[in-house]
């Protein structure tokens, strides 16, 4: 009788609850516990794509659902990784503000049902890459209260990744022009204070990258001997550096190239470096000269009537290449010099060459002098002489960075022969040898070698 008075009670209390439980379910209780539990939002951000380095507004909408009961009070919204924010707003009296790159919104008061829209500005990095924003919300307005005040983002409802393509590079603002050996190259010929060289990182749409503080180097590349110096590598500022103290040791027709980690580098345009570059006035003679350890040249240029003829008068020995006549020895032969003349003159050109050198080469007498010429135009060589030859994809003539032909010959004296051709070859009293040569306007740049 005890065991069965003791197993009544036990039974009764078990119905009393499952009658209990069922009550609550049909009258929809643990349902809506169960979603207030949840605590639901979401967030999407877009555009979901967006260029390398390019500047972006991106718009998150962040949702309270119609089924939840708890306002958002307060969301920290932090960009992925790379991405620099720079400013964030949003609709009041809510507040937003920047921390690194987090975006910190206040007092949203989002009810159920609603939904509200913030605007980022934000700086993507110049590296493709796919990654999410990452967020936090919580029931208070001051993102504060126990831990069962955070709220949980609904995955399934958002859109949170960021991808971007492509990639920044660099590009040059302004480009190297053409300098004298040993001065500063900058964007203006011959000007060692000019503006200065300077490279710009660009975005996938090409546009400068403000943000960026990239180190950049800069690297020699071409026929001569360099070396490059200055200061290297610089860093951007607002996405631009600057190289104010680059110089070039030897002549000879060079390109910059620049690079920085990560970005796509760049070449410049190609310059030349030269011994000696005279500015000429229009319509006025003008002259230079450049000397070696055995041989002084002198250039006077001429000017043609009616003709513009302003420019600069130019001189360079060893600009990595040599002229070589066949069935000819050079008294210099490391002393092949370039002649320029950037505008339309008659040029003449008188070489002296040391005795000491003179007498190394056993028939040293007058007559033997002559000029060996190279030239992108051919000429009229020397009577009973090996003809022209035509050396191709010799030399950078026009400096648009791909060899050009050379013509190369004996020039014959002057007289029956037009320009260019030998006007005068003699032996001074102090035993050096001396040779003038006149050179026709038009004729491109010439070398010229004894």
């Amino acid at each position: 009788m005890r065991v069965a008075a003791a197993r009544v009670p036990f039974v009764c209390a078990l119905l009393v609850t499952l009658a209990l439980a069922m009550s609550a379910l049909l009258f929809g209780a643990w349902p809506s516990q169960a979603a207030s539990t949840g605590k639901l939002y979401s967030v999407t951000v877009s555009p979901p794509t967006v260029a390398a380095g390019v500047r972006t507004s991106f718009s998150a909408v962040i949702a309270n659902p119609a089924t939840q009961q708890q306002q958002v009070g307060s969301v920290n919204l932090t960009a992925p990784s790379g991405f620099k924010v720079v400013s964030a707003s949003v609709p009041g009296p809510a507040t937003a503000s920047v921390s690194g790159s987090t975006v910190r919104l206040r007092d949203l008061s989002l009810d159920p049902g609603n939904t509200v829209t913030v605007s980022v500005v934000a700086d993507a990095p110049c590296a493709t890459q796919t990654s999410p924003w990452t967020v936090l919300a919580k029931q208070a307005n001051d993102f504060n209260g126990p831990p069962g005040n955070t709220l949980t983002l609904d995955s399934a409802a958002s859109s949170l990744t960021s991808s971007v393509t492509g990639a920044c590079a660099l590009r040059f603002f302004k480009q190297p022009a053409n300098a004298r050996v040993g001065q500063t190259v900058t964007s203006t010929a011959y000007t060692p204070s000019g503006p200065p060289v300077s490279v710009e990182v660009v975005d996938g749409g090409g546009a400068r990258v403000t943000s960026s503080t990239a180190p950049i180097s800069i690297a020699l590349s071409g026929t001569g001997a360099g070396p490059l110096s200055g200061t290297t590598p610089v860093s951007a500022v607002s996405g631009l550096a600057t190289f104010s103290n680059i110089a070039v040791g030897s002549p000879g027709s060079y390109v910059l190239v620049a690079s920085s980690p990560g970005l796509t580098s760049v070449s410049s345009s190609v310059f030349r470096v030269d011994t000696v570059a005279v500015s000429c006035v229009e319509d006025v003679s003008c002259a230079g000269s450049a000397t070696t350890s055995t041989t002084k040249l002198t250039v006077t240029a001429d000017p043609l009537a009616g003709l513009p003829d302003a420019g600069f008068l130019t001189i360079s020995f060893n600009v990595g290449f040599t002229l070589d006549c066949a069935g000819y020895e050079e008294f210099a032969p490391a002393d092949t010099a370039l002649i320029n003349m950037s505008a339309d003159r008659t040029k003449t050109e008188a070489s002296t060459i040391a005795k000491k050198q003179m007498n190394l080469v056993p028939n040293n007498g007058a007559s033997f002098l002559q000029t060996c010429l190279g030239s992108p135009e051919p000429f009229v060589t020397r009577p009973a002489t090996p003809p022209l030859q035509v050396l191709p994809a010799a030399y950078d003539w026009d400096g648009n960075g791909s060899l050009d032909s050379v013509y190369v010959g004996l020039l014959p004296d002057c007289g029956p022969a037009l320009a260019p051709c030998v006007s005068v070859r003699k032996k001074t009293g102090a035993g050096d040898g001396y040779i003038e040569t006149r050179l026709p306007a038009g004729l491109g740049d010439p070398f010229r070698t004894h």
